[in-house]
């Protein structure tokens, strides 16, 4: 199916062959503001809390490692059985 798209951010809709809309925004699912970078700092919470991170930075830079490779798995296994992926992590 080919989609062809009008307009633009909010008011960007796909319509197929025969002219119908078959794609719109559905502004209940827009987030207020959008950012490309997320920052933390847990300091204040160490200062006013007391608070201490149960996991460690290795360990937790480990675990975010081990499930990309399981995702990377996951994605050759579709791609193998003749499938697609999301195209954004390729």
């Amino acid at each position: 199916m080919q989609v062809s798209w009008k307009g633009r951010g909010r008011d960007e809709r796909g319509y197929d062959q025969k002219g119908r809309c078959i794609v719109a925004v559905d502004p209940r699912h827009l987030r207020p503001t959008e950012v490309s970078s997320l920052l933390g700092d847990a300091g204040k919470a160490r200062q006013k809390l007391g608070w201490k991170p149960k996991v460690r930075f290795p360990e937790l830079v480990a675990e975010m490692v081990r499930e990309d490779l399981k995702e990377a798995e996951r994605d050759q296994l579709v791609k193998r059985h003749g499938f697609e992926t999301d195209q954004r992590r390729e």
